[in-house]
């Protein structure tokens, strides 16, 4: 159902990244798979909330390896522009939903 607080919706208005930290084990093995950051950069990025965009590709794809289809390039957008308290847009479909 197009609106409704569940799936990409939910997670975009919390403004969490938290979804995104859960792909990996332990914050080392993220720190590791992303190939730049250190494991104390990974962690501060956790504590602040907050993911550079220039590693939307490889948090996809890692998504995409793990069976979540919720977390998009969208849902990052999504994430991001709350964070900021930008103004909302409209939602997102549900993961698996056709857009209106």
């Amino acid at each position: 159902m197009r609106g409704a607080l569940t799936g990409v919706n939910a997670l975009c208005i919390n403004a969490c990244m938290e979804p995104v930290f859960i792909l990996w084990p332990t914050l080392s093995e993220m720190a590791d798979s992303l190939g730049g950051p250190k494991y104390q950069t990974v962690a501060s990025w956790k504590r602040r909330n907050f993911l550079p965009p220039e590693y939307d590709t490889a948090i996809v794809t890692r998504a995409r390896v793990v069976g979540n289809r919720e977390i998009t390039f969208e849902w990052l957008a999504c994430v991001r522009a709350a964070q900021k308290g930008l103004p909302d847009y409209g939602t997102l479909p549900a993961a698996g939903e056709a857009a209106e």
